[in-house]
């Protein structure tokens, strides 16, 4: 008999598994490979303890979680560039934090904030004492968002496209200051780029338009998408 069964009490021709009402693996079993892998990466799974929203200068709502390791420089950039910040304290935010993406530091002090929906926003800004959500509802000031962002890489050297901005109409017409779309990942969102360098094998080098603190970083032709020549912002 294999030793992880053990006689049915009705019929004990019939071998049946042996479980454990706990639902963990009984002594002496060992988890298969995948499995482990599973309750490691749960266990190291970082948890959210701040979430910062607000809205940049065309009035889009942007919101992130930070870990607790974050958490103190989350509040700071929050200060700079005119964002809300709340502590994940109770489940009604910690509700809200888990359908925000994840937000990076810069090294400049700022944070990545994508995009969220305005209806997720809207629950968010309902957490804000009172006296402060009205102001959550004015967009922030352009000096204080990505044109100052924007200005403060050209000044450093940073290599913000210096020839007009173009929309190109097929991807063969892709060149450097075009502006593309990508995406920073599976399940993300797609966010406007601006096109820096043309690299072989058909790779190009981008900079996120919203957000240019952070670094450069390198897509195949295959992983751009094109903004319709007569979209307009809003």
């Amino acid at each position: 008999m294999h030793a992880a069964a053990y006689p049915s009490p009705s019929n004990p021709a019939i071998s049946l598994p042996r479980l454990s009402i706990l639902g963990h693996p009984p002594a002496g079993q060992v988890l298969p490979r995948p499995a482990i892998a599973k309750l490691k990466h749960a266990k190291e799974a970082p948890v959210a303890a701040l979430v910062l929203f607000g809205l940049d200068e065309r009035g889009k709502a942007h919101g992130a979680w930070f870990p607790r390791e974050n958490a103190e420089a989350g509040i700071a950039a929050a200060g700079v560039m005119g964002m809300f910040s709340l502590p994940v304290e109770d489940d009604a935010v910690r509700s809200l934090a888990g359908q925000l993406p994840q937000g990076k530091i810069f090294p400049s002090g700022k944070a990545f904030v994508p995009f969220v929906k305005a209806s997720l926003y809207d629950a968010l800004m309902a957490h804000l004492p009172e006296e402060e959500r009205e102001r959550a509802r004015q967009p922030a000031q352009a000096s204080g968002g990505k044109e100052a962002s924007r200005t403060e890489a050209a000044s450093s050297g940073v290599g913000v496209a210096t020839v007009p901005r173009d929309r190109p109409e097929d991807w063969s017409k892709i060149k450097v200051g075009s502006l593309v779309l990508a995406s920073d990942g599976a399940g993300d969102g797609w966010y406007e780029a601006d096109v820096v360098e043309v690299l072989s094998e058909d790779k190009f080098k981008l900079r996120w338009f919203e957000w240019p603190d952070l670094p450069d970083f390198v897509r195949p032709v295959t992983d751009i998408a094109l903004l319709h020549p007569r979209h307009q912002f809003a």
